[in-house]
């Protein structure tokens, strides 16, 4: 007999490693990029973001309390991923002044501005992708 709990981690796992999941696997490479595993706690809270809202528009829309044209949120889906690289870049040439953080390497204390933008990011973008899985 097999738990819900183990049920579910098994559809969410065979979701990420499906052919078609590029997407999903490609965001989470663009959002972690430029982490190292000093700052590990920092890419965990990322990715439970990215999870959470991806999980909660797709509860939303499988209880049809949310809807999206499909061809809107496959444009989206890819928007998300360009938008992640292109704020990579900008914090890696100027620092989280872009922002207005500060200069420099993030460090291993409280996340600056653009850490928090990013956490912004990775939820928002998670309701979006959430969207595309429904």
């Amino acid at each position: 007999m097999t738990s819900t709990f183990a049920v579910y981690l098994r559809l969410g796992f065979d979701h990420i490693t499906a052919v078609g999941a590029w997407d999903h696997i490609l965001f989470v490479v663009a959002l972690s990029t430029g982490y190292g595993l000093a700052h590990w706690r920092r890419l965990l809270v990322l990715v439970t973001a990215f999870t959470v809202g991806h999980s909660v528009t797709l509860a939303l829309a499988t209880l049809r309390l949310v809807s999206l044209s499909s061809t809107l949120v496959e444009i989206l889906i890819p928007l998300t991923i360009l938008a992640t690289a292109l704020f990579n870049i900008v914090e890696a040439r100027w620092g989280g002044a872009a922002v207005g953080g500060h200069l420099g390497a993030p460090t291993l204390d409280a996340p600056d501005r653009a850490q928090r933008v990013k956490y912004a990011m990775a939820l928002f973008f998670g309701l979006i992708h959430g969207l595309g899985f429904s």
